[in-house]
Parts: C-alpha cells; structure tokens; sequence
C-alpha cells in the first residue's frame, strides 16, 4: 500500500520539460511543412477559412472537464487573437462535423486521434512527454502522452501553426522525450502502450491509490505513463494491466478474502483479491515486483494479504482494522446494537426502526423498507460503544433505494457531549433519491459556550467547499440504485476526504484558517458508526406524495456487502472496541 503522504499528495514525479516539449525536438520543419512518406500523415494544405470567409474547423475535445477542455477554451481565443476568427468546440462524443474540418484536441473518440497515437507510438515509443499534432484527412490532431504533453503540444500549435490563415504542405510535428530511462518489460513486451483498467463503478478507494502510485512509480523510472483507464469506457485491447473485477474477458474473481492474485499471461496482467484490500495489496505487490526488473508468465503469484501485510510499515500503511462482511444470517451482536425505536412519521403514520426489516443473503445485509395502514418500517444499527474511532478511512459497497419518503445513511457522530460541540459525518445520506447520495460534515453546536468563540453549527450546506454530492454520469440515465457502488470517507488531522467508486469527489481542507472549529472539534474525540434506511421520516427532503403513489416502492431495498476500517498505526489514529484488531 501506499505510504501515508502519497494518498493525501498526488506525487509530482512528472519528468522534467527542460528537455521536454517546448525544446523543439521534432520532425517537421521549421514552417511545418511535413517530408512524410508515411501514408498516414496529409500534405494537403491546411486552411482555416472556407469561401465565406468563415473559420473552416470545429475544435473537439476528449470531455467537458480536464486539459483538453482547458486547451479548447483557450484555442478559442488565440484564433481570435492571431486569425481573426470565431471558432466553435463541440465534445468528441457529439456526431456533428464527424466528417468535416476539425481540430481534435487530447483522447477524442474520433478514428483519426487513435491514428495520430498509433503514428506516434511508432516514432518515439511512447513515453510520458511525447507529442503530436498532425494533419490526417480533413483533420488537424493535437495529442498528447499525459496532460502536460497535451499543453505543451497545443502551446508549440498556438505559436507555430497559427501564423497565418493557411499552412503549406500540412503538418506533421513529432516530439520524443529524452532521458535515461529503466527498459522493464513485461513478458518482453516494453511498457509503451500499455494501461491499467479499473472497474468503472464499484471500486475500492485503496486500490486506486495503489494504481495511481504504481503509475507514479513506473513513470519515474521508465518515462512511460500509463493511463488509468475505466472497464466500460475503453475497448479491450492489447497491453493492459488489468485490477479487481473488471468486464475484461481473463478476470478470475476469488472468494477468500484474504488471497490476491497476480497472473501474467501474454501481454496482460491479472490483479485481484477476494476483498478491497486484497486487491490493493495485489497491485502493490506487483508494483514491487515489477521496480525489480523484467518479469514473466513465471513470475504469477497468489499471496496472503496478512503475511504481505507483516512486511509493511504500520506507521505509513492503512490495514484494516474492523470489518463486517455481513455473511452470517443474523447481526453480529458483538459489532452492531439493533435499534428497535418508532417515531412521528408522514402522513399521520409511525416509523419503526426494527429488526424484522433486516435480512442477509449472499453476504450482503438487506434492509427492506415497507409500509402498511399505520406504519413504516425500516431498521438501523448502530455500533454505540461496541466500535469507536478515531482517524482513519471508511469504505462501503452498497445498492441504495430509490423512492420517495425513504431516508438510507451511513455516517458517523462524536461519542461524548463537549460543550462547544459534536461532529457528525455522512458518509452516504440519500433522500429517496437513488440517483445521488450527499457527502457531509457537520458541526453541532451544544450550548452558548460555543458562542464565545463565534462558533455556530456549520455543515457542508452552507461552506463553499465544492462539489458535495455523488451521482452517476448524467448522461448515462443510471442511477445508485441500479448497482453496488462503493462510498468512503477518510478523516486525518488535516482533511475530511469523500470518495465514491473509488475516486475523491469532496475534500475539505481543515488547515484552512476559516475552518478552525472543524479541526477543534474533529480531532477532539472519536466516532461511532451508524448504518440506517428507514421510511416516512418527518422532515426527510423526499415527501411521500400519499399512500397510492407507485412511486414510493420503486426499489424499496437497501443492501450493504461489507462496510471496512483501515487505519494507520502512527500514533494518532485511535481505535476503542472490544475486540481486538480484527484481520
């Protein structure tokens, strides 16, 4: 696993530009005009106006975020500036001028981006600086190897190929990266072109940090930065690194939690683990492996995650320290109080919170909310004093209800009544909605006390702090309700951190000046956890719209596969529980 600095900093092991793309070092000449015998590169002339005097090309751009977003906006106005021309940007995704003049800018869908790569990896190998911008049909392909490349090519194309209204002979401007790199390979095959993939939904926040420190890693010492790519995003192709239970054809999923997996079979590699943290630990291992040389079909392994574990640095290494994977058929006592409680809910009805909503099948908890004439019925657990902590990082696979009136949360809240006030964390909390659940963070004040201080309650709601909601891409129609996604939370001195699917979505920052009750209150005391869905809540944001709504059962389960704890052994992190550390 990755030390406790890099899950926090994303490592700036980005090789240095000194020799990097703004030095020229290209295949052109110097007014662009390309001597290729290729085939794959034009030579047509290029010209940015058509006979009404109109800019001729549509920029494209791989996503509405990112560089090439950044890139676009920028073109925009550096052709206005040096050409005196309106130009439009339209998302690769989009059909309009597929067959007409465009600038693709970064990873588009377009067949000519794929082209441009294949061109380039075919000249320099690949490496993390290397650039294109290249003229292919009626297109004008600005690609680069990782961001800075892709910045660093569009900066050469602002200052080269915008001098004039039309470029002689087309383009073709290579840029190979110059260094002392490492040759590792895998199975004799070198690591140009090669990409990790990770599940698109579902994924451990652990495991992706691994991903990301063995894309650091191999970056540093072989100057090729391999993209982490999503299953269902990208095709299936060759050279991939492939983690956790991906759709990839090869993928053998493992049913004990404690074993991970290495399997090297041609020019793929396999890793897995029968849990989140052996999947982790699988792609940390292979990290290690492969920083030692070339490795083979003979080098595929299985291992335990507790005896890998024993050769960590505790102080620097998350290790889980609390689990519950639901796989019995009642609650475990020795974790969770079963909270029997009834309340005022909507519509003249009670809400019970009770356990004859709780059922367990196929390793996973279900909560199945339901209603008759007088009541709601829904359950919550809550660990009280059975399981208290402080510091660490939280993570749950979970599939949410969806339909109104339902209230489904896991969160966290102080364990003893300070006078200037009580923490809360939600880590899930969906308001019948099954298409976003909301991350926050609560400070509650207790008495006047708290007032002498300026101190108020304060909550996500009202910091602008960014983003705070998870949801699935819109465009998709999809819904958090429709499978198991995975939602954490990783609370240090420094920071409350949010993540879903394995991904940070919401941060804040508690060394921030204006969030100095936060970092008071937060790091004042331990927390217990709660894992609840109930029904008919008064106050809930969703109102039940009457008791004939077809809308109120749409999907009226709540499941939960496992919930985990991880924690650092440094000195700060505290875990009160009356059993043991529990691998």
């Amino acid at each position: 696993m990755k030390k406790l600095l890099s899950i926090f900093i994303v490592a700036a092991l980005l090789l240095s530009f000194a020799v990097g793309c703004n030095s020229n070092n290209s295949t052109s000449g110097t007014d662009g005009a390309s001597n290729s015998q290729s085939g794959v590169i034009s030579t047509a002339d290029v010209n940015y106006v058509d006979s009404n005097g109109e800019m001729q090309y549509t920029l494209v751009r791989a996503a509405k975020t990112g560089v090439s977003y950044t890139v676009c906006a920028n073109m925009l106005k550096e052709i206005s500036d040096k050409l005196g021309l309106r130009a439009k940007v339209i998302d690769s995704n989009s059909t309009d001028s597929a067959d007409g003049f465009e600038i693709l800018v970064g990873e588009t869908t377009r067949p000519e981006t794929k082209t441009a790569k294949e061109y380039l990896l075919s000249k320099t190998g690949g490496r993390n600086n290397d650039y294109i911008i290249c003229t292919i049909g009626k297109k004008i392909v600005i690609y680069g190897m990782c961001d800075e490349a892709l910045q660093a090519a569009a900066n050469r194309f602002y200052e080269t190929y915008l001098a004039s209204v039309t470029i002689k002979g087309g383009i073709e401007d290579v840029y190979k990266t110059e260094g002392d790199f490492e040759n590792i390979t895998i199975n004799n095959h070198d690591l140009s072109g090669y990409s990790i993939i990770r599940p698109h939904y579902n994924s451990g926040y652990l495991a992706q940090v691994e991903m990301e420190s063995l894309r650091d890693v191999l970056l540093s010492k072989t100057g090729y930065c391999l993209g982490i790519k999503d299953d269902t995003k990208t095709e299936s192709g060759a050279r991939e690194i492939i983690v956790g239970n991906t759709t990839r054809d090869g993928v053998e999923a493992l049913t004990d939690y404690d074993t991970y997996s290495i399997k090297i079979s041609g020019d793929k590699v396999y890793l897995n683990g029968g849990s989140p943290y052996a999947t982790a630990m699988a792609v940390s291992e292979f990290s290690k492996m492969l920083q030692k040389g070339a490795i083979t079909e003979a080098n595929s392994t299985t291992g335990s995650y507790k005896a890998a574990m024993a050769s960590y640095d505790a102080a620097k290494t998350y290790r889980l320290v609390w689990a519950d994977d639901f796989d019995g058929q009642w609650v475990d006592e020795t974790k969770w109080d079963i909270i029997n409680s009834s309340g005022e809910g909507q519509n003249g009805k009670t809400y019970w919170r009770s356990e004859s909503s709780i059922s367990f099948s196929n390793g996973m908890i279900h909560y199945t909310l339901t209603q008759d004439a007088e009541n709601y019925y829904g359950a919550t657990l809550k660990t009280n004093d059975k399981f208290k902590y402080q510091y660490g990082y939280i993570e749950t696979s979970a599939r949410l209800p969806h339909g109104q009136g339902y209230w489904t949360a896991l969160w966290t809240d102080g364990t003893i009544n300070h006078k200037y006030g009580n923490p809360e964390v939600d880590i899930i909390e969906s308001f019948g909605n099954g298409a976003i659940t909301n991350a926050n963070a609560h400070t509650w004040a207790k008495n006047k006390a708290k007032e002498d201080f300026g101190w108020t309650k304060r909550s996500f709601d009202n910091l602008q702090n960014g983003r705070r909601s998870y949801y699935l891409e819109e465009e998709s129609g999809e819904r958090l309700s429709d499978g198991f996604h995975t939602f954490g939370f990783m609370w240090t001195p420094e920071a409350l951190i949010f993540t879903g699917d394995g991904e940070i979505y919401c941060k804040l920052d508690m060394t921030d000046a204006l969030y100095a009750d936060y970092k008071y209150i937060y790091n004042l005391m331990p927390q217990k956890l709660t894992l609840t869905s109930i029904f008919g809540v008064e106050g809930s944001p969703a109102k039940i719209q009457g008791d004939d709504s077809e809308n109120w059962n749409k999907t009226n389960v709540f499941s939960a596969d496992y919930v985990h704890v991880y924690q650092l052994n440094d000195g700060q992190s505290l875990l009160y529980a009356d059993a043991p550390v529990q691998w």
